[in-house]
């Protein structure tokens, strides 16, 4: 049997353990057509500026260096080393 033929098909799924699926996809109402430009989407304010996210990302990059300064300084104050 040649490979691709309907026979050999079902038996080689089996064989190896797949198993055919069937995908479905919706079609829009409007399907524009070849060549047809799409509209822009429009962004509001709060989609392109969060604070919040500033906040936290400043916050981080102040609060981390401090603190690894901190530890630092008493690792090397409370375990003496000879220099």
């Amino acid at each position: 049997m040649r490979c691709g033929s309907p026979r050999s098909s079902p038996s080689r799924y089996r064989r190896i353990g797949l198993r055919r699926v069937q995908i479905s996809v919706e079609t829009p109402e409007h399907v524009p057509e070849i060549g047809e430009e799409e509209p822009p989407e429009v962004l509001e304010v709060g989609e392109l500026f969060n604070p919040r996210a500033v906040a936290k990302y400043v916050s981080m990059w102040v609060i981390g260096p401090s603190v690894s300064l901190a530890l630092s300084y008493a690792f090397f104050a409370f375990l003496p080393f000879v220099g």
